[in-house]
């Protein structure tokens, strides 16, 4: 009886070790965490608004590897077209909110530079009477923490 007693408490143990680190995980594969590539870039000194129309969605970003299944966009602004790093496929997909070309929107989201290049990370995005809340303004805490990392 003490050696399944002992037997179940190790699992219990490692199974837990598992959970906590799988996150951990998660988050730095895909580079969206407040300690991954986007989340350092993200800085609530540089929000700004934006409104624009979409000239490109590309949910296959291949730059350093740093995002799987990430939705980036190519938005056109009265100063200029800038990339956009939205967040993952499956969350945007999750809040039912749908980008496609030609959309008109308006991002509140951190300039930032990337490879030599303006940018923003969105914090929020709003389509119409739609909003999309991926980070919080004042801290770029992703809104999907805690939500299906492993489904990516």
């Amino acid at each position: 009886m003490k050696f399944i007693n002992k037997l179940i408490l190790a699992t219990m143990f490692f199974c837990l070790i598992f959970l906590s680190t799988a996150d951990l995980f998660a988050q730095q594969e895909t580079g969206w965490g407040l300690d991954g590539a986007y989340g350092q870039m993200y800085d609530p000194k540089t929000v700004e608004t934006i409104s624009g129309e979409v000239l490109a969605v590309n949910t296959k970003m291949g730059t350093s590897g740093l995002a799987k299944n990430a939705v980036l966009l190519t938005v056109k602004t009265e100063k200029g077209s800038f990339p956009v790093f939205v967040g993952p496929a499956w969350y945007i997909n999750d809040q039912g909110f749908d980008i496609n070309k030609n959309d008109k929107l308006e991002i509140t989201g951190s300039m930032v530079t990337d490879q030599g290049k303006a940018g923003y990370v969105a914090a929020i995005i709003t389509k119409g009477d739609q909003t999309l809340k991926l980070r919080g303004v004042n801290t770029g805490s992703r809104a999907w923490k805690g939500q299906g990392q492993r489904r990516l």
